[in-house]
């Protein structure tokens, strides 16, 4: 997020802590396992989509960890730039449930609605990534007071948004995973179909209490109205441990 910039914006030199070098293994990692799954022949649509899911998520991990180390400051045209993405995480998500239990969706001119939020924080934040370093730099340390961080209401919004919008393709995935379990119940006795259901329920257990602990998340920071990076960091080690038991586990 960008407040985490602030909380760098002092440092002169690009520094490494603890926390980068997990979340940086951790991004690492996702990209290993994206390149795989792309790469995987068997049920290779559905693959091809938590591919999609694993890179969107473990770039963002890459920006987080290249802000507290300060690499940001440095090249600041990395500032938030994965902010987008994090709108495609229900969509790829929800495309992965559906094409691992059922026939491979077609295009149509429907699926761009699913790209919509995801190009709407793209124009909202292009003003911001067409400014120059210095200008840049300047607007964030508006952010600053003394030594602590004020959180923009905007932020918080886009947070609330994200969390809103990801939880609706959660649920959306949920009743589709219900459905195809009561349509294979009587039908299947597939030990491989019953293996697909169990795990989607399990990545959905999963994927839901992630965004629970975001929610949280906003609501500490709104109430605080000051930024606790011990609180983003740990949510972030969540996040790639997450996706790292998710790939394998697939």
């Amino acid at each position: 997020m960008l407040w985490r910039v602030t909380h760098i914006i002092r440092m002169e030199n690009i520094q490494f802590n603890v926390w980068a070098i997990i979340i940086l293994l951790g991004a690492v990692q996702g990209l290993f396992l994206s390149v795989y799954f792309f790469l995987k022949k068997e049920n290779r649509a559905s693959n091809k989509w938590l591919a999609l899911l694993l890179t969107t998520v473990s770039l963002h991990l890459l920006e987080y960890a290249a802000d507290i180390t300060g690499l940001t400051l440095q090249f600041p045209v990395l500032i938030a730039i994965t902010y987008p993405l994090l709108c495609l995480m229900g969509p790829f998500y929800y495309a992965y449930c559906r094409n691992l239990l059922d026939k491979p969706a077609k295009f149509s001119y429907k699926s761009i609605l699913h790209l919509l939020p995801s190009l709407i924080v793209l124009l909202l934040m292009f003003p911001f990534y067409t400014m120059d370093a210095n200008t840049k730099l300047r607007s964030l340390q508006t952010m600053t007071n003394g030594n602590s961080l004020k959180i923009p209401v905007e932020q918080l919004v886009f947070m609330g948004c994200h969390v809103i919008q990801t939880v609706a393709y959660i649920f959306a995935s949920f009743k589709f995973i219900k459905k195809k379990k009561i349509e294979l119940k009587d039908v299947s006795s597939d030990v491989v179909v019953i293996k697909k259901l169990e795990w989607l329920n399990q990545f959905n257990k999963l994927f839901a209490v992630y965004f629970l602990l975001y929610f949280i998340l906003i609501v500490v920071l709104s109430f605080l109205n000051k930024y606790q990076v011990q609180l983003d960091y740990i949510l972030l080690l969540i996040m790639s441990v997450s996706m790292s038991a998710i790939g394998y586990s697939a």
